[in-house]
């Protein structure tokens, strides 16, 4: 067993907690990465509240605009070449993916984008996240940031060969401090 793989089934152990029960129920089989390929299928384990493939065909990503527009949450954006993957999150998910396809800021996501292309990304919301209207925006953006950050620290256990960001509102992909 390597070293990957101990660290992987440690991970999983973390994960269901026997006092409280199963933390991450999306997770049916919990599987050992060793390739890209299999990064892909655990990502696949991610929760899908909308997923969008095919993002090079204009049509889909103007259909991906409109089905998202106005939408608040957070979101993977996953390399179906390399199996990386980028966390973000967006009070206008509409604007997000069309700006992520078409200029994206984060250097690393951008790279590979142009690299790969954008056929070989998908698009996938993970969790929706509704604007408190009692709340000014500085705090729905906290708590915003605060679930993207959620899904970082649950996803990003994995080595960062497999991420394009390191933590929540850092939109060039740099970790701050």
């Amino acid at each position: 067993m390597t070293n990957l793989h101990l660290f992987y089934e440690l991970l999983f152990q973390l994960l269901v907690i026997p006092e409280i029960g199963d933390l991450f129920s999306p997770i049916e089989g919990f599987i050992c990465l060793d390739s890209a390929l299999d990064l892909n299928a655990y990502a696949k384990s991610l929760p899908r509240v909308f997923e969008f493939t095919r993002l090079d065909l204009t049509e889909n990503l103007i259909s991906a605009r409109k089905a998202l527009s106005g939408l608040s949450g957070v979101y993977a954006v996953i390399c179906d070449v390399t199996g990386a993957i980028y966390i973000g999150s967006s009070a206008n998910l509409g604007v997000r993916i069309r700006d992520h396809i078409i200029a994206s800021t984060n250097a690393h996501l951008r790279n590979a984008i142009d690299k790969h292309g954008a056929k070989n990304f998908i698009f996938i919301v993970i969790e929706l996240v509704e604007q408190n209207p009692d709340l000014d925006s500085e705090e729905n953006k906290a708590n915003l940031l605060a679930r993207e950050q959620h899904w970082l620290n649950w996803l990003f256990a994995l080595p960062a060969q497999f991420r394009y960001n390191f933590s929540a509102g850092q939109p060039r992909g740099l970790a701050s401090g």
